[in-house]
């Protein structure tokens, strides 16, 4: 080639999901659903996949690999009362009221 140029293509979610590479080099998980009994109903309860990221950490104490986050984002609002109440010093009778009035979800 008569250019000094790098290039590679740029996959989709799907796409990267798919290619033979991303699977032979480990970088698929399977994230498993949320298994409280808790979850809302209309939620699917099925695995997923994801790309990671292409690099492995070590733990400088112990040298073993670390984990990449095996459990699932979390649902919408389900941390929003204990974000509100220690981050941003809500009471909980003012977010039961913010839910109460609609202007808060709280899972």
């Amino acid at each position: 080639s008569d250019h000094d140029l790098t290039a590679t293509p740029i996959n989709t979610a799907l796409q990267a999901l798919e290619d033979p590479q991303t699977s032979d080099l480990g970088l698929v998980q399977e994230i498993q659903p949320h298994s409280s009994s808790a979850e809302p109903p209309a939620l699917e309860k099925s695995a997923y996949r994801v790309v990671r990221p292409p690099l492995t950490l070590r733990d400088g104490s112990t040298g073993d690999p670390l984990k990449l986050a095996q459990t699932p984002a979390p649902y919408l609002g389900e941390h929003t009362a204990t974000i509100l109440q220690d981050y941003a010093g809500f009471s909980m009778e003012s977010i039961e009221e913010g839910v109460k009035e609609g202007w808060l979800y709280v899972y």
